[in-house]
């Protein structure tokens, strides 16, 4: 290593520098990011930031809410996600919060849905929802009994009920095709 070199890797460090990278004649370094967590109940923390951006820093302020990175108008214009926006995202816990923003009863109703089929699961304790939009598409809408958090997991349009929703969703199954075998 570049001894005379070496002092400004320190100083940098220091200073406040995450990131260092050096040539023979340069160094170049950004600054520790600012981070914006929440606690969880079992003592871990998680990004989180309902004001702006959860990680600040010099390359790309990044956005979490409750640890899904979102895109930032959905922290700072959540008025701007559209129902398009949340159709189209294959990610589920990014569409959940997004889904969380824009509000679930107005997802419900902007997407024309219908209930298909309602439930309550006795082992979870809990209603389930299957339900038609507008454009053809099936969401079965549920909760994690481990989170408390809702979700609407997309499901084939033959699907006729929430036990053969849930077959399929863990194990891509057709309920009534495992029962007749």
């Amino acid at each position: 290593m570049n001894l005379p070199l070496a002092k400004h890797i320190y100083d940098a460090f220091l200073a406040g520098g995450w990131s260092l990278f050096w040539n023979d004649k340069t160094l170049f370094w950004s600054p520790k990011p600012t981070v914006r967590v929440e606690r969880m109940p079992n003592g871990g923390r998680r990004l989180h930031s309902m004001e702006g951006p959860a990680c600040v820093n010099e390359i790309e302020n990044l956005y979490f809410i409750h640890g899904v990175l979102v895109p930032a108008y959905a922290v700072v214009r959540p008025e701007w996600i559209t129902l398009d926006e949340i159709k189209s995202e294959s990610n589920e816990e990014v569409r959940r919060t997004l889904i969380e923003q824009f509000g679930w009863e107005r997802f419900l109703q902007e997407s024309k849905a219908t209930i298909a089929h309602r439930q309550f699961n006795q082992r979870d304790r809990q209603w389930e929802e299957l339900y038609r939009l507008d454009d053809g598409t099936q969401r079965v809408l549920l909760s994690d009994p481990s989170t408390g958090r809702r979700y609407a997991l997309g499901v084939p349009s033959e699907i006729a009920n929430c036990a053969d929703a849930q077959a399929w969703l863990s194990h891509g199954l057709d309920r009534r095709a495992v029962h007749r075998s």
